[in-house]
């Protein structure tokens, strides 16, 4: 997959941070307003779901990919903040994953005054465990902080820290690559629809 997910992918999958115990994740953005509240994807009948529709299902999609496990259980509070739209433009989950990780993630479109760029606060995903934690600070360019005390990634019992980027560029295309060549080749692509009826269900 590259791009978004890879800097996650690797830490995580090698026991940098132990046993997963909670995760968080935001996706803060423009008002619908902004974005022009005539927009369809504003409207519930044509759209039929809103934040969680258009930006909160990508973390969803990460929370599967980067675990390797999938929610089981939601509870959620929405909210259209602008009078003008009839879907969410603010969304609050609570989630439990396979084997009992619990977290949260926090979707909107809030930032009236947002100029073009996102804060550190704003778009950013944090997965904690029994050894380390690791948070990405997301943007054109991601920054990625791992600390950790697992074995393989310390020395003399000191815990590590180490940060780094991701470019994102090119990871949409590289899916729409491979899903071409799977075609032709015969074989399951890297993303199926079942993916993305697995991130419907769970937005539902």
């Amino acid at each position: 997959l590259g791009g978004i997910y890879s800097g996650w992918f690797t830490p995580i999958e090698a026991g940098a941070i132990g046993e997963l115990w909670s995760f968080q994740a935001t996706w803060i953005t423009s008002t619908a307003a902004a974005r022009g509240t005539g927009n369809w994807f504003f409207d519930a009948e044509i759209a039929g779901g809103g934040m969680l529709y258009w930006l909160g299902c990508h973390w969803l999609d990460q929370l599967k990919f980067v675990t390797g496990r999938r929610v089981e259980a939601v509870s959620a509070m929405v909210r259209s903040c602008d009078p003008d739209i009839t879907v969410e433009d603010l969304a609050c989950l609570n989630l439990r994953v396979e084997g009992g990780a619990i977290g949260s993630l926090r979707v909107g479109y809030l930032r009236a005054l947002y100029e073009g760029g996102y804060s550190e606060s704003d778009l950013m995903t944090a997965y904690e465990g029994s050894r380390g934690a690791i948070t990405q600070l997301a943007g054109k360019t991601s920054r990625v902080r791992l600390q950790t005390r697992a074995e393989g990634f310390w020395y003399h019992g000191e815990k590590r820290e180490m940060e780094f980027e991701i470019t994102h560029a090119g990871y949409a295309t590289a899916l729409l690559t491979d899903f071409l060549h799977a075609a032709r080749d015969r074989r399951v692509p890297l993303l199926t629809a079942d993916d993305a009826l697995y991130v419907l269900r769970v937005a539902e």
